[in-house]
């Protein structure tokens, strides 16, 4: 089954050609070319994987055999054979380029001891292995004969029958029988191919070798980007239109629209992989911005990498994801790590408000929630204060009484929210309210930095404390211009601090995009997926809305800044620095 046949998109001659291939590979190999315990996991690995090189499993199968099977069995139809009867031809070219290779390696071994230098040496016969291939290429070629009468390509007539005709290869508005040899695997022709009697500009060919494919936007096409994000939360949504400020500014890329379309994953690592699944058999996606959450990020980031897909987040801050021994390579990020945020937290608590008692509220089993707390907690025990308490809050969890009695037991100085914003806001509502918290400061993580947050607790919120990812170029040119497009097109001022990530996580996408792209001369283009990958991580000092990015070898490419802020009247004032 082909992989357009398993995505269940049409199928053509282009699925027969693959099946060709198919059967090629089995003979040569002794193995079929993926196996799973189910048959749907075979065909997902027909559409997913790359597939394992026939000269790999039998390394005495020529080379340029390999390449035949190789086009046939590629997972676009544009990347293949156009038709079954060229697959045969190239076939055909394939032994006697093989078989020539055999008898003139032959012919220049040097002369054995004590013969005379010069002398004409009688020419050998065939080795039984050379012999062997000539014979197996032969039963190949029978083989071929037999199935391409299956798949002829049909054409149309009048009167709605179908007949079964030699076509030949459409070029240009020319047919011919005769098709152009395509080029070593990749390395795209220097020039036109020419082909007697044929419009040679649309002939220019292109072999795809990335080994994690290459993606063929056909002339007038979009390049595809995704996203995967909280699009029920404000982070999730100022995410996103940061990213579609940026397509707005970046304009054509290569001439050509970005669509960008996407999933909402509600943070929640279930949905994340549901969506990653449908994101990964669209193999027309270039690449993908997301995650929000850390969670939805542990949960797809594997599986989109070796899938091909590269995924840049705007607001993912747990340490380990960038971490050497767990690091996906096809994730990177735009922002910092949270230890800078646990970091300043727990000395602007210490050294500033001159607190020594805290008490932590966390999410137990949600990386973001409950790593922040940990970093918070060594960072202010690794300045000589105390963490009194540590409490739970579930998701979506409302009543926090029982929660804020065993706070207020231990009066705190300060309680530390990791939260969310449904819950930081009941929280906060409820600690309002109750007694044993009388002159108890509270003080969130850069998860309660969302407009949600502060219409639900309204007045309750003033004087409160938040640490969150910050930037210094808010009073740049390039900000403010950013911002009045944003009012502009939103009707409301940003809604948490991911705004100007989002807008760089698109920029460097679009900027690698437009670095590795190769048109043909058919109007055409490739993207070769590895290749693009290399360049988001070769990104150096990259002007970015929140400052300049560097990708380092483990996909962070974030400014490590993080600051201090106040709720003022319902505004998040900045303190610190």
């Amino acid at each position: 089954m082909s992989p357009e046949q398993g995505q269940g998109k049409k199928v053509d001659r282009g699925s027969d050609v693959y099946s060709l291939g198919v059967v090629l590979y089995e003979m040569l190999t002794g193995k079929v070319p993926f196996e799973a315990e189910t048959p749907l996991a075979v065909v997902w690995k027909h559409v997913n994987e790359p597939l394992p090189l026939p000269r790999s499993i039998s390394p005495e199968i020529p080379e340029a055999v390999e390449r035949v099977v190789l086009k046939a069995m590629a997972k676009l139809p544009e990347d293949r054979y156009v038709k079954a009867g060229e697959s045969a031809q190239a076939l055909r070219g394939a032994v006697r380029e093989s078989e020539a290779e055999e008898i003139i390696a032959g012919d220049q071994k040097p002369a054995r001891e004590g013969t005379r230098e010069g002398r004409a040496q009688p020419r050998r016969a065939l080795r039984p292995r050379r012999f062997g291939w000539i014979l197996l290429s032969g039963v190949l070629l029978a083989s071929l004969a037999v199935l391409l009468s299956r798949v002829a390509p049909r054409a149309q007539f009048a009167g709605g029958r179908d007949k079964v005709v030699d076509v030949g290869t459409m070029v240009g508005d020319q047919i011919v029988t005769e098709s152009p040899q395509p080029a070593a695997p990749g390395i795209p022709s220097a020039e036109p191919i020419a082909v007697a009697g044929t419009d040679t500009s649309a002939a220019l060919s292109f072999i795809c070798d990335d080994p994690l494919g290459c993606v063929t936007i056909g002339p007038g096409e979009p390049i595809r980007l995704r996203y995967l994000l909280s699009m029920s939360s404000d982070l999730g949504l100022d995410s996103m239109r940061g990213a579609e400020i940026a397509l707005r500014d970046g304009g054509p890329i290569h001439g050509r629209e970005v669509e960008f379309l996407g999933e909402d994953d509600g943070c929640n690592p279930d949905l994340a992989r549901e969506a990653a699944v449908k994101i990964a058999a669209d193999k027309s996606v270039v690449a993908m911005i997301g995650t929000n959450c850390s969670a939805s990020a542990y949960a797809v980031a594997s599986f989109l990498s070796e899938a091909g897909i590269t995924m840049v987040s705007p607001s993912n801050t747990r340490p380990d994801l960038t971490d050497p021994a767990v690091h996906a390579p096809g994730y990177l990020r735009v922002v910092a790590s949270d230890i800078f945020q646990a970091r300043g937290a727990a000395t602007f608590v210490f050294d500033q408000l001159g607190f020594r008692r805290t008490a932590i509220l966390y999410h137990p089993g949600n990386p973001y929630s409950e790593g922040v707390a940990l970093m918070f907690r060594e960072e202010f025990e690794a300045l000589g204060g105390q963490v009194v308490v540590s409490v739970t809050a579930e998701s979506g969890q409302t009543d926090m009484e029982a929660a804020l009695t065993e706070v207020g037991f231990e009066s705190p100085d300060l309680v530390y929210l990791t939260l969310f914003p449904a819950e930081g806001a009941a929280l906060v509502l409820q600690a309002r309210q109750f007694a044993g918290l009388d002159g108890t400061v509270l003080m969130g993580s850069d998860s309660l930095w969302a407009q949600e947050f502060l219409d639900v607790i309204g007045d309750a919120a003033e004087g409160m404390y938040l640490s969150a990812a910050t930037f210094d170029a808010k009073q740049s040119p390039a900000y403010q211009s950013f911002l009045a497009k944003y009012l502009a097109a939103y009707h409301e001022s940003p809604l948490t601090s991911f705004h100007a990530h989002g807008y760089d996580a698109m920029r460097m996408v679009l900027d690698a995009i437009e670095r590795v792209g190769i048109q043909d001369s058919g109007g055409t283009l490739h993207i070769p997926r590895s290749t693009l990958r290399e360049a988001l991580y070769a990104t150096r000092d990259f002007e970015g809305l929140t400052g300049v990015l560097n990708c380092d070898t483990n996909g962070d490419c974030g400014v490590p800044q993080y600051g201090i802020f106040q709720i003022q009247a319902g505004e998040f004032v900045k303190l610190i620095p």
